[in-house]
């Protein structure tokens, strides 16, 4: 049974999308490896910008402020066409750049 592992950082992905990825994936495996659909199966698992680094640093350490953070998230979604209503609040602050 083939597996795809999808890991996404950053904005926030929406079931929309989920499924888009879910139905792509599961069409790549049928048509260049010939797998079942039937037997294909996708994960998708979103990491927060805090669990994961690059260059020695945390990925939020970049951001000098929660305000920061949340105008590039702003930033990001918009460009994507979401709404800016419907990106996701969290109450856990970022951590911040020294």
């Amino acid at each position: 049974m083939p597996v795809i592992t999808i890991r996404l950082t950053g904005s926030p992905v929406t079931q929309e999308q989920k499924e888009e990825l879910v139905s792509r994936s599961t069409d790549m495996m049928r048509d260049i490896l010939h797998q079942d659909p039937k037997i294909t199966g996708v994960l998708i698992e979103e990491v927060g910008d805090e669990s994961w680094s690059a260059r020695r640093n945390s990925v939020t350490h970049r951001f000098r402020s929660q305000e920061e953070y949340e105008r590039c998230l702003m930033t990001r979604w918009q460009s994507a066409g979401r709404p800016s209503a419907s990106i996701p609040q969290t109450d856990e602050p970022r951590k911040t750049r020294m």
